[in-house]
């Protein structure tokens, strides 16, 4: 009976209520529990909860076992979340110095002022109302506010008499308080008033301090306490307590701790900050109790780099952690005494300015001086200097016996590389070059030498040493008027005009030659042209005229033709060209021999664009002279040779010639015709003598015949072109004259010369000329074979061909088919077809989801749209990356503007598909989805298997809703484009008509797409929601919403939901709004749009819809004929009504069903409850009956 009698008091405690005054805040209590002999003692927790507005409801609660257990458990759940609520509302009241009003101020005021001379009667009405931890928060924001002044401190005052009439210990006040829930408690204004409390609860007591500093350990420990001092220190003014807090804590590590300075470090974990210990908050504070330790304990000074070295850093690492420090905002002071202290320690070591370079290891680095610790050694040989006088050596002096000249001229060169170079470096230089000019005397000859740049050779302009011997050329000069020269004085005494410049064309081939080289290079032109040099005389002074054939490609062939634009610039009486200054000397023939010889210079595109230019000057100036074809082909004594003409070499520069003719004479009469007709043979024969004529003794000139006979500009129909053909032919004679070398094919010449997209591009066009198009195919497998002998993948072959920039146009792109091809080809090796950069499916479910994308929507799939596939399926690529890539917001505004409806472009529609594939490719399961499925794989090659598998995850509505976010409307005017242009039913005027082609798989995309949002819609979106998206909201007449494309869309979509949405569904009102009696215009216009024609059906759907909206208001059938304004004898309209009231009807008396479904369950569950609980205390009867017999019978 004791337990039965337990549960009663527990259920009646559970459903009992009191009343009790408004409180701000939910608040959380415990009280003692009391302990029983018998082993049925129960717990007792209190709770309360409540806000301003609603009264809180204590529940005291008594657990047995079982049922009663569980109450209890539900009962903490309740007690841990109303906690929750405690820490959440203190923290962000009192974790700050500036708090926010408190809730209940208004209260509060009110009550201060109404007693403002009776602090007690005030405090006791504000203890029922609020609770004295929130009066105290009040009181702290009151006098923050500096309001009630006089009755603030009255209720202060009576709070503390009331905490010390009821014995608050220190420790209770401090959690009372709240500070044990905030993370800066110290910085806290509950702090100082804790405080107040603590010295009154300690009048006369001399621990006071003690008794503060004993809770806060209690409370945070010595590393969080520190960090606290720490922050309240920050303060411009910190707190009395606050330091009288440190005092205490240093007190007792030391005291009673009897904790060294290495303790301490452990302690703080300053061991662990590495390179940030000087920027460590709690560094200063260690930094303290060291200077307390070694004033109370050592007799020799202990300082910080005692301890800090050589246990926890080196030398260098420790000036490397000052000097860190000390940059950017004002060091704190505890860096600059650890500057200090460092130092003291290397001049009590006796550790000389030389030997402190070494420690630093600035003798071990290039770049030293460039090193911040190179300033910080600088400041200990002041330091040095200062305290031995005997021994001072100035910083060049240590330097100087460190590395010598070369060296140190190396490692200030190095450290001016910056943008902004240390200033004691350019006094280190300035102090070299003084060395060498006063106290060395030395030329700048000397120091040429001394510089070792006398062994540079052609890198002299480059080598780093090179400027500063110039900066010294100068300061000589400055110094020695009488004998001064200048820098090219010095240079093209040593080196001569070809030598010097070569060395500046050397230097300048760098990507940003050095200035001096610049300025060096017109120094020379300079020269020679105050000296009257001619471009000839220099081109003499510069040996080309001993180049022979390379002369073009003659590195200083440039060089020449910069100093000719430079000449004719000052001398434009005398201006002559290159091509003027060559010709006389050359003549037609070896000219054109250089021209086509440096054309075929590749590698360098100024030599090239100069071959170029030169070649274009001999064209214009031929036709200038009025020169005809033959006398050209003459000139270059084409007629003479024996070899074949069309392999000759200048063969190039005659047929340029021949073409620029032709075109200005608007002649058509082919090469080949002409160069026969010359010969006075056939057609055939000339070819065949030409071919047995040539010798290609390299393969590399059979690609630069390809280039001489200009096949690279044919354009379309390059494949039956007989030049074409007679390179073919004289490729397989280079073959067959060299068995023993690799075969060299059509392939690998033609992309050597157009590249791989280059030559894609070439195939393409050929394929439209139909003669090309066998051979053009032949050249494409050949092609796609070759990529996959060379181990290229996928994604390599996409990029190659540009796809990757296609953008939406992707399908479009003719080079498309070219790597659906090769995704043929690869897939029919025996090998396995190579795989992409990225994560990849499992070859069955690449198959598996092609297959199912590609015949979805039982539409046909083009060979690129396959190979697309191929490829996303491979990569793994998620849907979202796929849209986001072609079809995201920084594409869809371009999109839209040339396209006009994103369902029409075959990449959407591929998009599409593949996100259909993706989400039905199946992933292995994780644990909490063990959804087992027994299917046979697509592919038919394995038996029928058990896997553990869900389709993967893709939200197409998420993903429109997001790009769409606020162009709703505008989806629904490209779907409802697409739908009424395929019905041919009901045409918008801003519908555009859709192509034949294309019509089954548009509608598909769009069916897809329409389905998937309804049904996101349907379960997530209100559909007076959904009307607001589509931007039906704004003010329309009747007659422009039936023409607004995406209100149709929204009568499609309110179909969708009546069918499929449950009958409590909530709907709205939408379209009631919209015809509703006032304007009843709007009313009157949808009926008779019911009687038109044209718009009888639309009118009839949103006629419907309306009612299914009452019907799903339940609104009465009685008053419908009133609110849609049915006239008395309108049959059409009274069938309406009677077919709502039998819906209204049905509707009715299936929720009455359900209720008496809904207690029936309820009258059943309560029984099989009640027949439980009726176990349980019998079970429980049982076993004390048990007990009990068992304790008789022991005694």
């Amino acid at each position: 009976m004791r337990v039965y009698v337990q549960l009663f008091l527990a259920a009646v405690a559970i459903t009992h209520t009191t009343k009790a005054e408004p409180t701000p805040f939910v608040g959380v209590s415990k009280n003692n529990s009391s302990t029983e002999s018998s082993s049925t003692a129960a717990k007792t927790t209190t709770f309360a909860t409540g806000s301003p507005t609603k009264p809180s409801e204590e529940v005291t609660y008594t657990a047995g076992r079982d049922d009663g257990e569980r109450m209890f458990e539900r009962l903490s759940e309740m007690v841990e979340k109303a906690k929750d609520a405690v820490r959440s509302k203190l923290g962000n009241v009192v974790a700050k110095t500036d708090i926010v009003q408190p809730e209940g101020y208004e209260t509060f005021s009110e009550v201060a002022t109404k007693h403002q001379k009776d602090s007690v009667s005030a405090f006791a009405e504000l203890k029922k109302k609020f609770g004295e931890k929130n009066i105290a928060q009040l009181i702290v924001y009151a006098k923050t506010k500096s309001v009630h002044n006089g009755a603030v401190l009255g209720l202060k005052e009576a709070q503390m008499e009331y905490w010390l009439k009821n014995k608050i210990s220190s420790h209770d006040a401090f959690g009372l308080l709240g500070l044990n829930e905030v993370k800066d408690g110290l910085a806290s204004p509950f702090f100082d008033y804790w405080i107040t409390y603590v010295r009154r609860l300690n009048k006369g007591n001399t621990g006071e301090s003690k008794i503060v500093f004993d809770i806060l350990m209690s409370e945070y420990g010595d590393v969080a306490l520190a960090r606290l001092i720490v922050n309240a220190k920050k303060g411009s003014k910190p707190k009395i307590d606050v330091l009288g807090l440190e005092e205490a804590q240093i007190k007792y590590w030391l005291e009673e701790k009897k904790k060294s300075v290495n303790d301490v470090f452990v302690l703080l974990e300053l061991n662990k900050a590495d390179d940030n210990l000087l920027t460590h908050p709690l560094f200063s504070y260690w930094s303290t109790y060291v200077k307390r330790v070694s004033a109370n304990y050592h007799q020799k000074k202990l300082s910080v780099v005692d301890i800090l070295t050589p246990k926890y850093y080196s030398d260098v690492d420790l000036a490397r952690l000052i000097v860190a420090a000390k940059k950017g905002s004002t060091p704190n002071d505890a860096v600059l005494e650890l500057e200090k202290a460092q130092m003291e320690y290397w001049l009590n070591n006796k550790i000389s300015s030389h030997d402190a370079f070494g420690l630093l290891k600035l003798n071990n680095a290039e770049d030293g001086l460039a090193s911040p610790l190179f300033s910080y050694w600088i400041t200990y040989v002041k330091r040095f200097n200062k305290g031995n006088a005997g021994e001072s050596k100035s910083v060049f002096d240590i330097l100087m016996s460190e590395f010598g000249d070369v060296a140190l001229a190396r490692l200030i060169v190095n450290a001016k590389k910056g943008s902004t170079p240390n200033i004691a470096v350019l006094r280190l230089e300035k102090a070299q070059m003084k060395y060498w000019l006063k106290e060395k005397k030395k030329s700048v000859n000397d120091v040429f030498v001394l510089l070792k740049l006398n062994k540079a050779d052609e890198n002299l302009l480059t080598n780093p040493l090179f400027p500063y011997w110039s900066t010294y050329v100068e300061r000589f000069n400055k110094d020695n008027a009488g004998v001064r020269k200048s820098v090219l004085d010095i240079l093209m005494l040593k080196y001569g005009n070809e030598d010097l410049a070569r060395l500046i064309v050397n230097a300048k081939k760098g990507s940003t030659p050095n200035i001096d080289v610049l300025g060096l290079e017109k120094a020379q032109m300079d020269y020679w042209l105050n000296n009257k040099i001619s471009a000839y005389d220099v081109f003499v002074l510069l040996k080309l005229n001993k180049a022979d054939d390379n002369l073009l490609t003659h590195p200083l062939f440039p060089y020449w033709s910069t100093y000719v634009e430079r000449f004719n610039k000052d001398n434009a009486g005398v201006r002559k060209s290159v091509f003027d200054i060559l010709m006389p000397k050359y003549g037609d023939e070896d000219l054109a021999h250089l021209i086509v010889n440096a054309k075929k210079n590749k590698e360098n595109e100024e030599i090239n664009k100069n071959a170029v230019a030169l070649g274009e000057e001999q064209l214009n100036y031929w036709l200038r002279k009025g020169e005809s074809i033959d006398e050209v082909f003459e000139l270059l004594r084409l007629h003479t040779v024996e070899d074949g003409v069309l392999t000759n070499p200048v063969f190039n520069q005659w047929y340029s010639y021949f073409e620029m003719v032709n075109k200005k004479h608007g002649n058509k009469e082919s090469v080949i015709d002409f160069l026969s007709s010359k010969k006075g043979t056939s057609f055939e024969d000339f070819m065949k003598d030409e071919l047995e004529k040539a010798n290609l003794e390299t393969k590399s000139r059979v690609d630069e015949l390809f280039v001489d006979l200009r096949l690279e500009r044919v354009g379309d129909g390059l494949f039956t072109d007989p030049l074409f053909i007679f390179w073919r032919a004289c490729l397989e004679k280079f073959n067959a004259a060299h068995p023993k070398n690799p075969r060299t094919s059509v392939i690998q010449s033609l992309r050597t010369v157009y590249g791989d997209k280059g030559l894609v591009d070439l195939i393409n066009a050929e394929r439209k000329v139909t003669d090309s198009v066998k051979y053009a195919s032949r050249l494409e497998e050949d092609l796609c074979a070759t990529w996959l002998s060379d181990g290229k993948s996928l994604d390599d072959v996409f990029e190659l061909l540009d796809l990757n920039r296609a953008g939406y146009k992707l399908l479009e792109d003719p080079s498309m088919k070219t790597f659906a091809r090769f995704t043929q080809v690869a897939s029919m090796d025996s090998k396995e077809l190579p795989k992409t950069k990225e994560a990849s499916f499992e070859e069955n479910e690449i198959l598996r989801g092609i297959k199912i994308a590609s015949s979805t929507g039982e539409l046909e799939s083009t060979d690129s749209e396959i190979a697309l596939l191929r490829l996303w399926f491979t990569q793994k690529k998620d849907p979202k990356e796929v849209y986001k890539m072609y079809f995201g917001k920084h594409n869809m505004r371009r999109i839209l503007k040339k396209k006009g409806n994103l369902f029409e472009i075959p990449l959407f529609i591929t998009f599409v598909k593949y996100s259909e594939g993706y989400s039905r490719t199946k992933r292995l399961a994780t644990d909490d989805e063990a959804i087992e499925t027994n299917e046979d794989k697509l592919w038919g090659t394995d038996p029928t298997y058990m896997v553990k598998c869900v389709d993967r995850e893709f939200s197409m509505p998420l993903l429109l809703q997001d790009q769409f976010a606020d162009k709703m409307d505008k989806l629904g005017e490209m779907i409802m484009s697409v739908k009424e242009s395929s019905s041919n039913s009901v045409k918008a005027s801003s519908s555009k008509p859709m192509k034949e082609s294309s019509s089954k798989s548009t509608l598909f995309a769009v069916k897809r797409v329409e389905v998937a949002l309804f049904h996101f819609w349907n379960r997530y979106v209100l559909l007076n929601d959904v009307f607001k998206k589509l931007q039906l909201n704004t003010e329309m007449t009747p007659a422009e919403l039936f023409g607004n494309p995406s209100f149709r869309w929204w009568i499609d979509y309110a179909d969708y939901l009546f069918e499929h949405a449950p009958r409590s569904h909530p709907v709205g009102k939408t379209l009631a709004e919209v015809f509703k009696l006032e304007p009843l215009t709007n009313l009157a216009w949808l009926r008779n749009a019911r009687l038109e024609e044209n718009t009888k059906e639309f009118a009839d759907r949103v006629w419907s819809n309306l009612l299914k909206e009452h019907l799903q208001a339940n609104t009465n059938p009685k008053i419908i004929k009133t609110e849609l304004m049915i006239p008395p004898k309108s049959f059409h309209d009274e069938k309406d009504v009677k077919e709502y009231k039998h819906l209204y009807d049905r509707k009715i008396n299936d929720a009455r069903e359900k209720m008496k479904g809904d207690v029936k369950a309820w009258k059943t569950n309560t029984k099989l409850q009640e027949a439980k609980r009726k176990k349980l205390e019998e079970e429980e009867l049982h076993k004390m009956e048990q007990e009990m017999k068992t304790k008789r019978e022991e005694d």
